[in-house]
């Protein structure tokens, strides 16, 4: 993370260094992106950007954590007493998502510097803290959905959070990729199918579903921890 120093400057000064390097590594991704003309765009010497940054990792993933902060208010569910109201309250997560890339071309940009650069399990140190965030995030939902009956007791919770992360990061490669090419009006559409994708691999089990013995009738479930 970066110097005191860094931390102690006028947050104008602060602002207009990592709005420069957001604006240079969504436009060039992490490999091409260059110092120096983030250093250039800043309006700071190359003596101070060094000052104030270890390296280009540490620049990135302070840029990164100050850029992301306000995914927090899109990643949450709300109140959720019943199965339906879980569901429900999931696929307004993502709309909420998306509403956020189309409305911030900039943070679109970023989630794709971020997708293609560290993926969940290849991120250095300094952006573990923001992947725990993450995880511990989709851990509530998931527990949350158990909690009320809508996703599966009979596999553990760890691996089920697993799935959804990795689930979660291949969407979210898939429309850092082709965001520019969709059209809004078929978002909602994709929407609900993409947490229908969610819904089949999480929900109970129930007698009569093809992977179970044909009879239809009530979810049998075997809870594991």
């Amino acid at each position: 993370m970066p110097a005191r120093r860094f931390l102690k400057l006028d947050p104008k000064k602060r602002d207009q260094i990592l709005d420069a390097a957001c604006a240079e590594f969504s436009a060039h991704g992490y490999a091409a992106a260059s110092q120096n003309r983030i250093i250039k765009a800043a309006g700071v010497s190359k003596g101070a950007m060094y000052y104030y940054f270890d390296d280009k990792e540490d620049l990135f993933v302070t840029m990164v954590h100050r850029k992301l902060a306000g995914l927090a208010e899109v990643i949450g569910l709300g109140v959720v007493d019943t199965i339906e109201q879980f569901w429900a309250q999931l696929d307004e997560m993502f709309m909420r998502f998306m509403a956020l890339l189309e409305h911030s071309p900039q943070t679109a940009a970023l989630v794709r510097t971020l997708v293609r650069t560290f993926p969940t399990y290849g991120a250095p140190r300094g952006m573990r803290a923001l992947l725990d965030k993450a995880r511990a995030v989709t851990e509530q939902i998931v527990v949350r959905g158990q909690e009320v009956g809508a996703v599966r007791q009979d596999l553990r919770t760890s691996l089920l959070v697993d799935i959804a992360m990795k689930a979660g990061e291949a969407m979210d490669f898939w429309f850092a990729e082709h965001w520019r090419d969709l059209d809004p009006a078929e978002l909602p559409e994709l929407n609900r199918k993409l947490v229908g994708i969610f819904r089949r691999i999480a929900q109970p089990r129930r007698i009569g579903d093809s992977a179970a013995d044909g009879r239809g009738g009530e979810p049998r479930v075997r809870k594991i921890r």
